[in-house]
């Protein structure tokens, strides 16, 4: 008899545990096709726009609400708001994330604000347009001390500065996004270091695609186009140490790379730097390699060296531009295995005039001693 009872009681609370488990689960199911699933970090999602009964109507509203691991998510719209994430006394280590960063526009508000403030360590901003009102507005702004800073798929126009990484912000990282019709410079470091630059499209802006200022080492700036601004890629004020790697630099009005003032060690490898002003200018920096560059068809120097040293310069395609290199009072420097479509800017294409190092314009005198036969692909 106890037996009997025993599986009575089994059967029972089988059949009442089973519906409610297939209804908790048709419950999550339902939950996930509502509402966006939330990326990168593990805390709550509040959410912007879109038709939730419980959804904010504006961005820093839900950014207030959000503690550290929350993601803020942004459904389309055109937003005009001024964002401030973190404060000095208050981290907001969190993600802002747009649905589609064509139709999810966050557009400054009058007052010269920045369009976005970042305050705080750990924060992404991802899928959005950020568009200035008015002049004097930046783009994203991260202030002094702020580390570990995403800022990925987004759109940056209109603006004064585009992307300003302030003093001894550092452990940034600025990827995949279009950066265009800024008045001043793309992307302005000061101070700041250890920084991954990549993928970026950034073009028809007022001052330097790339800027870095002030004491900025050990970045990385790669695989960017960099395209129409009004300089290329500048390292100044003894930013050192800094990587120029595998850019397509085109179209500037001034040079595609500028390194100057002390801005020592920098590698500059594999770009394609072609019809801009002057392809590298380097002034009073020393120890710099410049190696496997195609540096073609600019207007003036394809490679202008001004009181430097001390650089390794090789591998690299001189082609088509109006004076392939010169060197004016920079001595020590070790040119080699260059290719070089002319020889002082005269055409020689007999294989007994291929043979001799070529002579490079400047004092004092400069020499490749084994210059390459045949471009390289690079």
């Amino acid at each position: 008899m106890k037996e009997k009872m025993l599986i009575v009681i089994i059967l029972f609370f089988g059949m009442s545990v089973v519906p409610w488990a297939e209804g908790h689960e048709l419950e999550s199911q339902l939950s996930s096709v509502e509402k966006p699933v939330s990326i990168g970090n593990n805390g709550d999602t509040y959410y912007v726009g879109g038709d939730g009964p419980d959804n904010y109507s504006k961005i820093q509203d839900a950014i207030d609400n959000a503690s550290d691991g929350d993601t803020v998510f942004v459904y389309n719209g055109t937003y005009v708001e001024n964002l401030v994430i973190g404060t000095l006394i208050e981290s907001k280590k969190i993600d802002l994330i747009g649905e589609d960063r064509e139709i999810t526009i966050i557009e400054g508000k009058s007052g010269g604000d920045p369009v976005i403030e970042i305050n705080s360590i750990d924060v992404e901003i991802n899928g959005f347009t950020v568009r200035g009102n008015i002049s004097g507005q930046d783009g994203i702004f991260v202030d002094e001390l702020r580390s570990d800073v995403i800022i990925n798929n987004n759109k940056i126009i209109n603006c004064a500065y585009g992307i300003w990484l302030k003093v001894t912000s550092e452990r940034n990282t600025i990827t995949d996004n279009i950066i265009s019709d800024n008045d001043f410079a793309g992307i302005r470091l000061q101070e700041s270091d250890r920084n991954v630059i990549a993928d970026n499209t950034i073009e028809d802006n007022g001052d330097w695609g790339i800027s870095l200022e002030s004491l900025s080492k050990q970045n990385n700036i790669s695989s960017n186009e960099v395209i129409g601004n009004n300089g290329g890629i500048k390292l100044t004020g003894n930013s050192a140490q800094n990587d120029i790697i595998a850019n397509n630099i085109m179209d500037n009005v001034l040079e595609g790379i500028l390194i100057e003032q002390l801005s020592n060690s920098a590698t500059v490898m594999g770009n394609n730097i072609t019809n801009n002003f002057g392809g590298i200018k380097c002034t009073s920096s020393n120890q710099n390699t410049i190696t496997n560059n195609n540096i073609q068809d600019n207007n003036m120097e394809g490679l202008l060296y001004v009181t430097s040293k001390d650089s390794i310069i090789t591998n690299n395609n001189f082609i088509g531009n109006r004076r392939q290199a010169a060197f004016r009072l920079s001595s020590r420097n070790d040119l080699d295995e260059n290719y070089w479509d002319n020889w002082i800017g005269f055409k020689l294409e007999m294989p007994i005039f291929q043979k001799f190092p070529k002579f490079i314009c400047g004092f004092p005198p400069t020499f490749d001693w084994h210059p390459a036969l045949e471009p390289y692909e690079i």
